[in-house]
């Protein structure tokens, strides 16, 4: 795709992060997109972006951050960038113009704990903003004088509205948390370390720490390796996403918590816009969680934002209406089909050699013919089946109840976008109709979708293939060869590929084309646990250590 980065310019800018700011740059990770970047000054901004949407781009990327008191470009120029109708991921207006204050009263109403407003020691802060401006060691208060006199020098030197909650003494920790299709999921939390001779109460995030500690490496971010203790900043980060009630276009955030001495999670706030697409050797920002905890790197999570804008502008319907149509026209033969053109023949041997037992998930299910293999070879294995397909008229198969618990008529792109956690997913057959972009996202999100294993079949497509359906009418169920992306993609930190074995593959019944192919299983190791695919993959100390 060819994408304009929007970014707020710092030039006639008297911002503090004009000199600190590198700008995000997502070519500096990813290489199967270009990207064209657009600086946009807050006094020109409807102009600009007048210009850059009479351009031919296929997606915008929205990095414009600024809050009404900001002197850059923000919250009224991506409003006029969602009255132009163009397709775009990053930060909508709604998630921008939101202050801390909108928080706290939002999470509250759902139940997401945060600071109270009584308990000292208290902290004054910006109810709006970014980056800790103006925080100092002294913003933490233990008399309501030294509240009073933090809160008249905050509004003195800012002129904002301010904010004053408890302090919570304990750990600092974050989670960044993005949308995927119509689901929030949040990556594996960090915990800030600091140096010993940084004592309580100079133990927290303030713009000195963030400036000089931070990105000099003196404090450093680490996985937070007690499961348990993950699984509650991952809830709570989720949560509090949720309680500002912008999904469907918010895309991601990175969410500040604390935990208490006694275990409780804290969320501090949810940052519209986490650090990600900066230079590598950056510490001052979220790239490192993408390293280290994101199904194949910043390449997938491009994508990843992109199909979940397609997927919540509904814009997979017109990809996949005509491999339904063919799908459809094929059903009542497809059996025969498959026997004849030796689809399918590899699944006795991967029911019989691998594991299905708990709940499956059969992504391009067709008529049920693995459902039923598996029943067939291993009857006793409590295996329950659900199968998804886009063609109606193969989910009509009248066996197919026999061997599939739940069917479901969607694109297996849809479905993988909307539902999760099941022991096993397994997708046969059908990979290659997904375009490269698509199919990134579609593959990071298996590895969130499953518990325990993932197996695919990855069909070597040849060009003859794609120019045989053209020839014969069926161009529009042209076909992707995705063999070398699922090796560029690698294997996420604590899964393993226990099985990779070549296949004789298929013969389309339509092209007389042979199709060969390879059979990948992927397990999670033992000790990863939990739950969802990227839980345990930052398992290591990250920035440098």
């Amino acid at each position: 795709m060819k994408i304009c980065v929007l970014q707020s310019s710092y030039d006639a800018s008297d911002s503090p992060f004009k000199n600190i700011d590198d700008y995000a740059d997502p070519s500096r990770w990813v290489k199967n997109h270009e990207f064209q970047h657009r600086y946009i000054h807050k006094q020109t901004a409807e102009q600009q972006i007048d210009d850059a949407c009479r351009e031919d781009f296929d997606m915008y990327f929205n990095y414009m951050w600024g809050q009404p008191e900001d002197d850059v470009a923000g919250v009224e120029a991506v409003k006029y960038l969602e009255s132009k109708g163009v397709p775009f991921i990053g930060l909508p207006s709604r998630f921008l113009a939101k202050t801390k204050l909108d928080f706290r009263d939002a999470a509250r109403g759902c139940g997401v704990r945060v600071p109270d407003d009584t308990t000292f020691p208290k902290i004054v802060k910006l109810a709006s903003g970014c980056g800790s401006q103006y925080l100092t060691e002294d913003s933490v208060c233990y008399t309501q004088a030294a509240v009073e006199e933090q809160v008249r020098l905050l509004k003195e030197k800012s002129g904002r509205e301010v904010i004053v909650q408890q302090f919570i003494e304990g750990e600092d920790c974050t989670a960044v948390v993005l949308e995927m299709g119509d689901n929030i999921v949040a990556l594996p939390p960090v915990m800030a370390r600091y140096p010993d001779e940084m004592k309580h109460p100079k133990q927290f995030l303030h713009w000195e720490n963030k400036i000089k500690a931070v990105t000099t490496g003196i404090i450093r971010e680490t996985a937070v390796e007690d499961k348990a203790k993950a699984s509650l900043l991952k809830q709570a980060a989720v949560a509090a996403f949720r309680a500002l009630d912008v999904a469907g276009g918010g895309a991601w955030a990175r969410v500040d918590m604390r935990v208490a001495a006694d275990g409780k999670v804290y969320v501090l706030e949810v940052n519209p816009a986490p650090a990600v697409f900066y230079p590598a050797h950056d510490f001052f920002t979220d790239d490192h969680i993408i390293l280290n905890s994101f199904p194949g790197g910043h390449e997938a999570l491009m994508n990843m934002l992109i199909v979940t804008k397609l997927s919540q502008m509904r814009a997979f319907e017109k990809q996949v209406a005509g491999v339904r149509k063919g799908y459809d026209e094929m059903a009542p033969q497809y059996d025969a089909f498959a026997s004849s053109g030796n689809f399918g023949s590899s699944y006795p041997t991967i029911a019989a050699e691998f594991e299905f037992a708990g709940s499956v998930l059969d992504l391009g299910c067709g008529t049920g013919t693995f459902g039923r293999i598996l029943h067939e070879v291993k009857p006793e294995q409590a295996s329950v089946l659900t199968g998804v397909d886009i063609s109606p008229a193969m989910l009509a198969n009248p066996t197919i109840r026999t061997h599939y618990d739940t069917v479901i008529v969607r694109s297996m792109q849809e479905a993988a976008m909307t539902l999760e956690d099941f022991d096993h997913v397994v997708v046969f057959g059908c990979l290659h109709f997904l375009d490269p972009t698509i199919f990134s996202a579609f593959f990071s999100r298996l590895f969130f979708v499953a518990r325990r294993s993932i197996t695919i079949n990855v069909e070597e497509i040849p060009q003859q293939y794609n120019d045989k359906l053209q020839e014969v009418g069926y161009g529009f169920m042209y076909s992707w060869n995705h063999t070398k992306a699922v090796r560029d993609f690698g294997v996420p930190a604590n899964w393993r590929i226990s099985c990779e074995r070549r296949l004789d593959g298929w013969t389309s019944v339509r092209t007389g084309i042979h199709v060969p192919g390879t059979t990948l299983r992927y397990e999670r190791m033992e000790d990863a646990g939990g739950r969802n695919g990227a839980d345990g993959l930052a398992d290591k100390v990250v920035n440098g250590d």
